[in-house]
């Protein structure tokens, strides 16, 4: 496509192409360039490496680097909450019921504590730890807690019962320790893939948004809207319409005002310039009488435009009416331009001249 672009002059613009199949060709090699180079790297989002990174989250205390990111998961609405105090009610009844009938089983008081699966796992750690050391001290200093062990001897009568129950509460607070921690790591992971796909569909719809700004740059604004639809087949877009009339417009002595030089910042100045005379003609374009008409190309400076472009209205008039409605329009249009030419010359002190040319089709 580039080959082409650099041999189109402001003479004869399009003079090159003369084959309607190497026209169709380039057609469908710009559509491909377009989508391959605005389509993102794709990625999968359920790679978990990508979303816990280890410089993210502390592996000791599983806190996340990024105090903003800690924040909003403490900061999260538990909407299970009652049915953690539900089940720890449940968990207190039939301990209640099982203390009924033997004294050691009260250890399951401490399984309350693991329910409540949005508290840190170390604050469950440290309030396990407190309540096993409270039953063990209980368990030893109270006459009718003695009594009972005494009486109750098991198959293990060389290790004293208050061996046997410090290491019976040790054993149970590492076991429900261990749970707390995968269940705490589980939930926090889940969060960072939930903000980072977040993050990633914020982009995508930037994304989004800046293909469609290129896409109505290049293609007019209902086509950039067909490509950039859904689409079950990948057909090219076409429409047909009896009465289309275009217009090139160019200024054939900018080639000589366009030096590269220390003056002009190596061609900066002239190119700056040539914007502001395109930008003002673009501005044209915003008026409700020249609404019909549409910008197709620019190519270094000629303008190219088209009038009779309205998608689902080209049955409307009669053909003789639409032939004459769009050559009036584009003469009026070629006439502002040459009056806004005339005053850029006066302002900028040059002596540009337009160039126009109408055919219809």
């Amino acid at each position: 496509m580039t080959k082409y672009i650099e041999c189109w002059g402001a003479d004869k613009p399009f003079a090159n192409i003369t084959e309607n199949t190497l026209a169709k060709n380039i057609g469908l090699t710009s559509i491909a360039m377009i989508e391959s180079n605005l389509i993102p790297n794709k990625s999968n989002c359920f790679d978990f490496s990508k979303w816990c990174k280890k410089d993210e989250m502390n592996p000791v205390t599983l806190w996340f680097g990024d105090a903003v990111q800690e924040r909003e998961y403490r900061n999260q609405p538990d909407i299970q909450f009652k049915y953690y105090v539900a089940s720890s009610m449940v968990i207190f009844v039939c301990m209640g019921i099982v203390q009924a009938l033997t004294v050691p089983s009260s250890v399951l008081s401490l399984s309350i504590i693991s329910v409540f699966l949005r508290v840190g796992f170390i604050l469950k750690l440290c309030l396990m730890a407190f309540s096993a050391i409270m039953h063990v001290s209980l368990f030893i200093t109270l006459p009718v807690f003695r009594s009972y062990f005494d009486s109750h001897p098991d198959s293990l009568p060389d290790i004293s019962w208050q061996s046997k129950l410090c290491m019976c509460f040790v054993v149970i607070v590492t076991i429900l320790h261990v749970l707390d921690r995968q269940i705490e790591y589980t939930s926090r992971t889940d969060f960072q893939w939930r903000s980072k796909l977040k993050i990633e569909q914020d982009d995508v719809e930037t994304m989004r948004g800046i293909n469609k700004i290129l896409l109505e740059n290049i293609l007019p604004a209902h086509v950039a809207e067909h490509f950039l639809a859904p689409r079950t087949t990948q057909d090219l877009y076409h429409e047909r319409y009896t009465s289309i009339a275009v217009m090139f417009a160019s200024i054939p002595n900018y080639k000589e005002f366009y030096d590269e030089n220390d003056v002009n910042k190596q061609g900066l100045e002239c190119l700056r310039l040539l914007n502001e005379i395109i930008c003002d003609f673009d501005k044209l374009l915003s008026k409700p009488k020249f609404s019909c008409i549409e910008k197709i190309k620019t190519i270094g400076s000629t303008y190219m435009l088209a009038a009779g472009l309205r998608p689902g209205e080209e049955e409307t008039r009669g053909e003789t009416k639409e032939q004459q409605h769009n050559v009036i329009v584009l003469v009026e249009f070629a006439i502002a331009l040459m009056a806004l030419l005339d005053q850029i010359n006066k302002e900028s002190f040059q002596r540009f001249k337009l160039r126009m040319g109408v055919y219809l089709i």
